[in-house]
C-alpha cells in the first residue's frame, strides 16, 4: 500500500528560490531529501511544498531507496520522478485543494504529512495530471 506525502522544502523564514529546480544545482529534480528516517515507500507518490510560498510546486514518485545525501544539510534522499513542476511564485496554493488546515502542526514536527485521498485528487486536478493511483493508503 502507498502513502501519498507532501514534502516541505524551505520554511516562513527561509523560502526555496523561486526557480527551486535550479537550486541546490537541481538537486531536487531527481531527488528528494530528508533529515530523519522516513518511512516511505519506493512507489509512493510525492507533492513538493515550498513552505515559504505556500505553495505546490511538483508532483512525482518516489523511485529509490534511501541512500546517504551528499550535503551536510540533509542526512538522506531518494531517486523521484517528478511528473509536472512548477515556480514556487506561480505554484498550487495549499487553499485550492484543502490541506492549508492541517499543515502547521505537522510540518513543524516533521517536514512532511500524508494527504488525504480528497486532498491528492483535487491536487492532481488543478495540475492537470491523471488522478492519483490506486492502493494508496490515505490519511
Amino acid at each position: 500500500m502507498s502513502t501519498y506525502w507532501l514534502k516541505s522544502f524551505g520554511s516562513a523564514n527561509n523560502r526555496i528560490p523561486d526557480d527551486w529546480y535550479e537550486w541546490e544545482d537541481g538537486l531536487f529534480v531527481s531527488n528528494i531529501t530528508f533529515a530523519r528516517t522516513w518511512r516511505f515507500q519506493v512507489g509512493d507518490p510525492v507533492a513538493y511544498y515550498a513552505a515559504g510560498w505556500q505553495t505546490v510546486v511538483a508532483i512525482g514518485r518516489i523511485r529509490g531507496q534511501a541512500q546517504p545525501a551528499p550535503t551536510l544539510i540533509w542526512d538522506q534522499m531518494a531517486s523521484v520522478e517528478l511528473v509536472w513542476k512548477s515556480t514556487a511564485g506561480a505554484g498550487i496554493p495549499l487553499r485550492d485543494f484543502d490541506a492549508h488546515s492541517r499543515l502547521p502542526v505537522s510540518m513543524m514536527r516533521r517536514s512532511k504529512l500524508r494527504l488525504k485521498e480528497a486532498e491528492a485528487e483535487a491536487l492532481h486536478q488543478i495540475a492537470g495530471q491523471q488522478p492519483p493511483p490506486a492502493g494508496i493508503a490515505w490519511a
